[in-house]
């Protein structure tokens, strides 16, 4: 396999590069390193230093003519891209534009564009991938479009299998996002400043994503549109007592009137399609993770 990974170099990204690389692949990462750190050193993988919209990445996918592609590049701190659309837009639907159009010429036989269950919007039940897309975020939005664009895409080469995963939400060690559970963990004795305590979300491990994204390629030509989480909800108060249980550190958790989202509700994945189809199934559960994370999170502070 030939793969190019764009945000490779990124937290769910770099997971999925170390993967393929002990599968044999040959990998390009194209990452402009705004988020992520770097790639193994390894024969088989280089790194080109770039955004996917640069005229320099063209020219290396040309030349590289990978024959997959996971597409995981993309401004994802759903308060970061809410303060700042146009940039977000330009990241997540002008640099998915400007790749595939470079996939045009190169004709790879898969593609994997990393969607988000975030496209639903809340909802009280699991979102099933026969639900309207019913986005409340600028996040959210901008990955309608990539849908939408990736769906063309396909049109234009039937030959193709493509694929979008709609991701809940991934963690595991190495995330240097400020999503949750990375800043619970950072934070442990310190006071937990949040916004709603109530809503559900999934919580799925990195490398069950990366397991997913795996399965996904062996699937025939066609469009393929699957959810991947784990089915069950949980609240960040969840989160928090878990993590006091596993570190034995005592966390006090404040509720901001300024942080909470007044449309705010449950997301949750459906993800039973993926599993019939592929096989795939979560298998970290949230204990074990949420562990992983600490471990990795005081290694970290210990360097």
């Amino acid at each position: 396999m030939r793969a190019l990974v764009t945000g490779g170099a990124g937290f769910i990204g770099s997971a999925l590069v170390s993967s393929l690389l002990a599968r044999g692949a040959d990998v390009l990462v194209v990452d402009d390193l705004s988020v992520g750190t770097t790639v193994p050193d390894h024969p088989r993988a280089s790194l080109l230093v770039a955004s996917v919209d640069d005229d320099e990445a063209a020219a290396t996918i040309r030349d590289f003519a990978p024959d997959t592609v996971f597409h995981l590049a993309a401004l994802h701190f759903i308060p970061w891209c809410e303060r700042h659309p146009e940039a977000a837009a330009l990241a997540n639907v002008e640099g998915t534009k400007r790749l595939l159009g470079v996939l045009d010429e190169v004709r790879p036989r898969r593609l994997v564009f990393a969607s988000s269950v975030a496209v639903y919007g809340f909802c009280e039940e699991r979102v099933t991938e026969t639900m309207p897309r019913r986005p409340n975020s600028v996040y959210a939005r901008t990955k309608v479009v990539g849908e939408d664009l990736v769906r063309e895409y396909a049109g234009r080469h039937p030959e193709a299998t493509v694929a979008m995963p709609r991701l809940a939400n991934v963690y595991g060690p190495g995330d240097p996002n400020e999503h949750l559970v990375p800043s619970l963990c950072r934070d442990l004795g310190g006071e937990i400043r949040v916004g709603n305590l109530w809503p559900q979300r999934d919580y799925v491990h990195v490398l069950d994503v990366v397991s997913a994204m795996l399965h996904l390629v062996r699937l025939p030509a066609g469009v393929h549109v699957y959810n991947v989480g784990t089915g069950i909800g949980t609240t960040v108060d969840t989160i928090v007592q878990t993590l006091a249980g596993l570190s034995g550190v005592p966390m006090t958790v404040v509720s901001e009137p300024e942080r909470q989202r007044a449309d705010d509700g449950h997301l949750v994945a459906d993800a039973s399609a993926l599993r019939l189809v592929t096989g795939w199934r979560p298998r970290v559960d949230l204990r074990a993770g949420l562990a992983d994370v600490l471990e990795s999170v005081s290694a970290a502070a210990c360097l």
